[in-house]
């Protein structure tokens, strides 16, 4: 019964890890808040990008602009279905005007940040970093190599249970010390290792998408400082203001000091 168990919790989380990415569209469509018109000049510049990385069936790809701050992707042009590239409402961003009326930050947060507006304005360099990065991202199946990560050490921490039960302990304390201990101990492992992959997965995307040509590594570099401005306001005394989008794309990445620095040692190290 208990390995029926194992395998019904085990396939649960693969399907909640996986399906997203086998049925990209429909995933897409469910959860996109608040989908906004996909300009033409985006949807060339994505063929461009995709062609500069050497993306085969570009045409699988599903461009959609969302409300917030982070970009995304899901499924990937070698499966049927292909994948979703979800790009933030910020790349559209041109006029404090485009800022307030967004809704992505509370009116209340700018009125007591009046020069956040123009720190949320990307540069086209800039956008087409973010496009590119993301596009690394789908090129590497850096999603589905991430979804591996949960069902793997769930099925080590059953394993480190299935082993505390074979050691017969006779005190019921020490059964649930050493089942509490082989927990968190997996979920501690499944952390490191997570952020880690993650951490690593982020680094070369920046890397590779910055050394296309000299105007990504200098966008790449503006989006950073960019990002390390807002984040300085917003972190400051706005996390009760901001939005759960701000939150998320924040939580989501590295530390943008770290990324900021390789991006400049690449800068330096370059002959451009």
């Amino acid at each position: 019964m208990k390995k029926v168990m194992i395998g019904v919790v085990t396939s649960g989380i693969l399907a909640f890890e996986f399906v997203p990415h086998l049925f990209p569209h429909g995933t897409a469509s469910s959860f996109m808040l608040n989908s906004k018109t996909v300009k033409q000049q985006t949807l060339e510049s994505v063929r461009t990008i995709c062609k500069k990385l050497d993306i085969d069936e570009s045409n699988k790809i599903e461009v959609t602009v969302g409300e917030g701050f982070a970009a995304g992707n899901l499924g990937s042009t070698r499966l049927p279905n292909g994948a979703v590239l979800s790009l933030p409402l910020t790349m559209y961003f041109s006029t404090k005007q485009d800022v307030e009326n967004s809704d992505i930050i509370k009116e209340s947060y700018i009125s007591k940040h009046p020069n956040l507006s123009d720190k949320l304005i990307p540069s086209p360099n800039s956008n087409k970093f973010q496009i590119a990065r993301e596009l690394v991202h789908l090129k590497c199946n850096d999603s589905l190599l991430s979804g591996i990560m949960l069902p793997t050490f769930y099925l080590i921490g059953c394993g480190g249970f299935a082993l505390c039960n074979r050691l017969n302990l006779r005190a019921k304390s020490l059964q649930i010390l050493n089942k509490a201990l082989i927990a968190f101990g997996t979920i501690c492992a499944y952390h490191i290792v997570n952020t880690t992959i993650t951490s690593w997965q982020v680094y070369r995307a920046d890397k590779i998408a910055a050394s296309i040509d000299p105007t990504y590594l200098s966008g790449a570099v503006e989006f950073m400082k960019m990002n390390q401005l807002w984040e300085k306001a917003f972190l400051s005394d706005g996390i009760s203001e901001a939005s759960i989008m701000m939150l998320m794309g924040y939580l989501w990445f590295p530390p943008t000091k770290d990324r900021l620095k390789r991006l400049l040692d690449l800068q330096r190290q370059s002959d451009w």
